[in-house]
């Protein structure tokens, strides 16, 4: 068998225009780099003792596949806390981090040709994810203007009989947009209806 090893998806990659330009400022003098969120700030004394107390203290092993009990009693306590609203703690999940999250939810209810709605402009693994999963990315512009916020009458005209998932990025990487109350009224009413 004469085949690549890796796979034909991966052998010609999309344009990913801002490593590309991530790439550029470093190469640049005196350029202020706001192209991928990668906090400069060192961590905090406090919490890089805590982890050497928590790694001393033996929590060194693998924990559970969904998290630790510990991790998931404190994410249910903080959203009743917080929110008020209930989950027991066999609806939350630890993963690795958002995207490990994220591409899971999207395994979990995307089937083949499914749509995705992702407003723009978007962190760019959202389309590979949607797309590894076998759905089909569908964008919605934002704009500068109206201050990012998703225009619910676009979201509308964007959502089909094929339409399985909202992705709602807020804070919005990467423009830092946060959606007001309001907008996110109208885009829970809309998915409801």
């Amino acid at each position: 068998m004469n085949r690549p090893l890796i796979a034909e998806r991966f052998l010609q990659p999309e344009e990913n225009l801002l490593m590309e330009i991530a790439t550029l400022a470093k190469k640049t003098p005196n350029l202020i780099d706001l192209s991928i969120g990668d906090p400069d700030l060192i961590t905090d004394a406090t919490i890089i003792e805590a982890a050497f107390a928590d790694v001393k203290a033996g929590h060194t092993k693998y924990t559970a596949s969904d998290g630790s009990a510990d991790f998931i009693q404190t994410v249910v306590d903080f959203y009743q806390k917080q929110y008020q609203l209930t989950f027991s703690p066999s609806q939350v999940r630890g993963t690795v981090g958002a995207l490990h999250g994220m591409y899971l939810a999207l395994a979990a209810i995307i089937d083949p040709g499914d749509e995705v709605i992702i407003h723009e402009p978007y962190f760019s693994p959202y389309k590979q994810q949607v797309e590894l999963v076998g759905g089909v990315p569908v964008f919605i512009p934002t704009f500068e203007k109206d201050g990012f916020q998703i225009d619910v009458e676009v979201l509308k005209a964007a959502i089909t009989e094929k339409t399985r998932a909202i992705i709602i990025n807020s804070p919005n990487n990467p423009t830092g947009a946060v959606f007001s109350p309001e907008t996110f009224e109208k885009i829970a009413a809309v998915a409801i209806d």
